[in-house]
C-alpha cells in the first residue's frame, strides 16, 4: 500500500494502460511486489521486467549502477506528496505523551538539519543505512538524493489530513485496496503542531499534475541526454584543428 504503488497506477491508467497481478486477464502491465532492496536484481535478472518504482536512495543507486534509467520523479506527478508516516500505539501515546513529543521533535529537527547540512547528513546516513557496506551506498549518492530538485523534502513534515484522505480514497475506490478510515480520529496533529511551530501554515502546496507534464519532462531529459557535447575547440571559441 505504498504511495509509489498508487502513483504508478495513477500514471499508467491516465495514459490508457491497466495494471494488475500476473495472470489477470485484460491487463497491459503486470505488477509484481518485490522488496525494495531486491528490485535492481529483479530487473536485471528478469528480461520480461521493464522497470520499477521505489523510494530513494534505491532509485538513484540503480541509475548510477546502469541497471535502469530515470523516467520521472514521483513529485512530478504529485508535487509535495506524503510518503511516510509515524504510527504509534494509542495506549503508548496516552501513557507517555512527553516521550512522543520528544520523538516527534527530534524527527522534525533532523529534517531541518538535513536541509541545512547535506554533506554531513549524507555521511551519517551511509553509516546508518548501510553499516556493513552490503548495499553499496556512498555519501555522494546520498547527497545527490538529498539535493535533487523535485526529490525528497525533509523540512515540511506536518501531516495534512486532506492529502492522506486522497491516498486512501484512490486506493480504495480506484485500486480496490484497503478500507476507508476516519482520519480525523486516526491523525493526531498536536505533537506536529508543537514541533513544527507554524503548524499547518508551513505545509507546501500539494498539486497533482496530469501525465502531460511527466511526458514533457521525459522528452526534455532525453533530448538533453542525446545532445552532442561541445568539443574543446567550440567551448574555447577556436576554429579549425588543435
Amino acid at each position: 500500500m505504498s504511495i509509489h504503488h498508487m502513483l504508478a497506477d495513477m500514471f499508467l491508467s491516465e495514459i490508457g494502460l491497466k495494471l494488475g497481478p500476473v495472470g489477470k486477464a485484460g491487463v497491459d502491465v503486470f505488477f509484481e511486489v518485490v522488496p525494495p532492496v531486491k528490485m535492481s536484481d529483479f530487473l536485471e535478472q528478469n528480461p520480461d521486467a521493464c522497470g520499477f518504482v521505489v523510494a530513494e536512495p534505491l532509485g538513484t543507486m540503480a541509475i548510477n549502477s546502469g541497471v535502469s534509467e530515470l523516467m520521472f520523479f514521483s513529485g512530478e506527478l504529485w508535487q509535495n506528496h506524503p510518503c511516510c508516516v509515524i504510527a504509534m500505539r494509542e495506549d503508548f501515546i496516552e501513557a507517555h505523551p512527553e516521550a512522543v513529543h520528544e520523538f516527534v521533535q527530534l524527527i522534525v529537527d533532523s529534517g531541518r538539519f538535513i536541509v541545512q547540512q547535506h554533506e554531513t547528513s549524507a555521511q551519517v546516513a551511509v553509516r546508518f543505512l548501510d553499516p556493513v557496506g552490503k548495499l553499496g551506498l556512498s555519501s555522494p549518492i546520498l547527497e545527490n538524493v538529498l539535493t535533487q530538485p523535485g526529490g525528497i523534502i525533509t523540512d515540511d513534515l506536518f501531516p495534512v489530513i486532506e492529502n492522506l484522505d486522497q491516498i486512501q480514497r484512490y486506493m480504495k475506490e480506484k485500486m480496490g485496496m484497503g478500507a476507508l478510515i476516519d482520519l480525523e480520529k486516526f491523525v493526531d496533529t498536536r505533537f506536529a503542531e508543537a514541533a513544527c511551530g507554524t503548524g499547518r501554515s508551513a505545509a507546501l502546496p500539494s498539486i497533482i499534475h496530469g501525465p502531460e507534464l511527466i511526458v514533457a519532462n521525459m522528452v526534455r531529459r532525453q533530448a538533453i541526454k542525446e545532445r552532442p557535447r561541445e568539443s574543446v575547440s567550440e567551448k574555447k571559441g577556436f576554429r579549425g584543428n588543435l
